[in-house]
Order: C-alpha cells, then sequence, then structure tokens
C-alpha cells in the first residue's frame, strides 16, 4: 500500500483552510436567530404556566376546583420553569461577559 503524500498534504491543508475560514455571516445570524426564537418560546411556555397556576389557584380559592394536588403541581411546575429561566438567564450573561472580556 502505498501513502499518496501530496494527497494527504492536500487534506490537511483543506482541513486547516477550514478552521481558519471564519462562519459566514448568514450561517451566524441563523445560528442566532434560531436561538433567539428558542429563548422567545422557552420564555411563552414559562408565562404560560405561571398563568396557568395563577388561574387554577384563583378557582381553588372561589371553589371551582376541589383537587389541591393539581393546584400543588401547577404551581410547582410555574416555580420550576422560573427558576430554570433565571438559571438560563444567568448562565447567558456570565458567558457574554467571559467573551466581552476576552482578549482578541
Amino acid at each position: 500500500m502505498e501513502l499518496d503524500f501530496i494527497k494527504i498534504n492536500d487534506r490537511m491543508i483543506q482541513s486547516t483552510q477550514k478552521k481558519m475560514n471564519p462562519i459566514p455571516k448568514n450561517a451566524v445570524d441563523q445560528v442566532a436567530a434560531t436561538f433567539s426564537n428558542y429563548l422567545e418560546n422557552q420564555l411563552e411556555s414559562v408565562r404560560e404556566a405561571q398563568v396557568h397556576s395563577k388561574e387554577i389557584t384563583k378557582d381553588f380559592m372561589m371553589g371551582k376546583v376541589d383537587n389541591l394536588h393539581d393546584v400543588m403541581i401547577a404551581g410547582e411546575k410555574a416555580s420550576l420553569a422560573m427558576k430554570t429561566m433565571n438559571t438560563l438567564r444567568k448562565k447567558v450573561l456570565e458567558a457574554y461577559r467571559e467573551v466581552s472580556q476576552t482578549r482578541l
């Protein structure tokens, strides 16, 4: 089996060129838009969980709902969703600060 050093060298050059060339701006914009849409959807689901928790608690107080377990579960879901979103916000801010302090 012969080794073709020219092909090997070409592959190495191509792989380093891929690493050296930045990602096209439109690809970065697409990823940012996708992440932005994901965050918006998650914020909306957190808001919906909070609204549902508030409504079911109000219905329980008015006697429309008899099952306290459903009320507690809805409240805990809303609480957990908010805590998770808060943690995500903190992590994103930490990452932003770290990237902004990076020297080029």
